[in-house]
Order: structure tokens, then C-alpha cells, then sequence
């Protein structure tokens, strides 16, 4: 595997690159930072709330990557968490997925990296089906991270149709 590979290396070669998630993992950071220029009484040093949102529709079955793309996703996803809790040790996330224009909460907000990647583990062999529900999903995140300060909430989906 490459340490970095552009977007056509990526495309040719079917594989997931770690320098992919990093690029995720600093546009959450620049996502963040920009929330909380706005707010100038609100101090850095907080506790992040953040929810992963994971297309889990029949595009998601597609073979462009392999074995699938939701396989790489989850895949990806267990480096993601494991690198973010490395960064942000007192932050919690939590995992939304959705399909059948329905969205369910496959963890809760936690600060345990371990239930997250053994949740995400078990997702592997979820069957993929329907189309995703950005708006259920999004409304399920936001019930959740109504009261909280510094919270994200991050989409991944397999196609924009």
C-alpha cells in the first residue's frame, strides 16, 4: 500500500489509502475550527461531539472497491476512529446508518474507540438495500446533539443520485 496516492492512483488500483482518511480526519478538524471562530467564548480545549453518518443503500454493494464499498468503508472508518480517539481522547462519537429511507443509530455517542470499532466490525455483514435518508439521518444526529457545544456531524455516502 502507498503512503499517498492521488484521486486517479485511487480509482485504478480498488484499494483504500490511510491518506484518505487522513484528509477526512483534518477536513473535520477544519469543520470544527471554523464553528468555533465563530463563537469566541467557546475555548479549544472542550470535548467534541460527533456523529458519522454511513450510507448503507444498495450503492453501497457496488464492486468498485474491493470486496465492496461498504466493506472499505467500514474498514476505513475502524482507522478513522482509532486515529480520532488518538487525537481527541475526551471527544465521543456515535454512528448513524441509514438505508430504506430509514437511519439507525448503530452506536451511541461514546468515548470508547473499542465499541465503535467492534460495532463497525459487526456492520461488515449488513445487508445493503434502499436508498439513504440524509434527512432522517441528520434529524436523528441532531435530537442527539441539541444540547451539546462543538458538535459535528460527518456524511459519508456511496453516490449522490
Amino acid at each position: 500500500m502507498q503512503s499517498a496516492c492521488s484521486p486517479k492512483t485511487f480509482r485504478k488500483t480498488n484499494y483504500v489509502c490511510k491518506s484518505h482518511v487522513l484528509a477526512l480526519m483534518s477536513q473535520c478538524d477544519v469543520a470544527f475550527h471554523r464553528v468555533f471562530d465563530r463563537h469566541g467564548q467557546v475555548r479549544l480545549g472542550m470535548m467534541r461531539h460527533m456523529f458519522v453518518i454511513i450510507d448503507t443503500s444498495r450503492t453501497m454493494d457496488d464492486q468498485d472497491l474491493k470486496p465492496n464499498r461498504l466493506t472499505s468503508t467500514l474498514k476505513l472508518m475502524e482507522y478513522f476512529v482509532d486515529e480520532y480517539f488518538d487525537q481527541n481522547p475526551i471527544s465521543q462519537i456515535g454512528i448513524i446508518t441509514s438505508k430504506n429511507k430509514r437511519a439507525e443509530k448503530l452506536t451511541d455517542l461514546a468515548g470508547n474507540p473499542k465499541k465503535h470499532i467492534a460495532a463497525l466490525k459487526k456492520a461488515v455483514d449488513t445487508v445493503c438495500g434502499g436508498e439513504p435518508s440524509l434527512y432522517n439521518s441528520l434529524s436523528m444526529a441532531m435530537e442527539t446533539l441539541n444540547t451539546r457545544i462543538g458538535c459535528v456531524a460527518t456524511v459519508l455516502f456511496g453516490s449522490a443520485n
